[in-house]
């Protein structure tokens, strides 16, 4: 023996199907956010406030997935997680960001444009193509959602380099193609109940998707967590 203590947890890595995983993504998820409601709440409410300081909203957010990701391996995080999370790597935290916006950019401009009365296209073009056009823009934006937070889950579980997070984020949303239709049709839901209960945005909605976020890579790169016996 050398003294070390024993693990937490180890992985089940028995095969499942898309559906069964987020199945399980779901109830490990809303365990997380019920046991740590005050650590999640706290957090999200800083993260809502700081969307008005564009600059430290992201930080805010990776205070969060650090937290969701400690919950994630059987550990009790404390006050500290979020602080911890939101000043490591500040400068790659701001980086992926920007990244994420210009995607986000081209998908806002792209549905603008589509969406105008008059759309200057050299070619006519009936109602029906620029429905599809709209919608197709939609679906993209949805994917660049979900590749985020995956590449966001990945870089707060095993902490991996931005490049090996990156690559990972696009091989999970390739080789997974039902989980990640069913986690896009759970965000369009979010989001569309927030959209009629705006106080969700100050009281879940950042903590949920954190969560989300680390139980879909955890499950779907690394198995079923199961906690050791104490």
């Amino acid at each position: 023996m050398n003294g070390e203590p024993p693990p937490a947890f180890t992985y089940d890595r028995q095969p499942r199907s898309d559906l069964r995983r987020f199945l399980l993504t779901l109830r490990l998820a809303g365990r997380d956010l019920l046991e740590q409601m005050s650590l999640f709440g706290m957090g999200n409410l800083v993260a809502a406030f700081l969307l008005l300081i564009p600059p430290l909203f992201p930080l805010a957010l990776a205070g969060l997935w650090r937290a969701a990701a400690l919950v994630a391996q059987e550990e009790e995080p404390g006050w500290e997680a979020l602080w911890d999370g939101a000043t490591h790597r500040i400068g790659r935290t701001l980086g992926l960001t920007g990244a994420a916006a210009l995607g986000y950019a081209l998908c806002a401009m792209n549905l603008r444009f589509y969406g105008l009365e008059e759309v200057p296209l050299p070619f006519p073009a009936d109602e029906r193509l620029l429905l599809a056009m709209q919608l197709f823009w939609g679906v993209v934006a949805l994917l660049w959602t979900l590749y985020w937070l995956y590449v966001a889950g990945c870089l707060a579980l095993d902490a991996p380099s931005t490049r090996e997070a990156l690559t990972c984020a696009a091989h999970l949303l390739t080789a997974h193609p039902l989980f990640a239709f069913l986690l896009g049709l759970l965000l369009l839901a979010l989001l569309l109940l927030t959209a009629y209960v705006p106080a969700l945005l100050v009281l879940l909605v950042w903590a949920g998707m954190a969560v989300l976020s680390v139980r879909s890579v955890q499950l779907l790169r690394h198995g079923v967590p199961v906690p050791a016996r104490r």
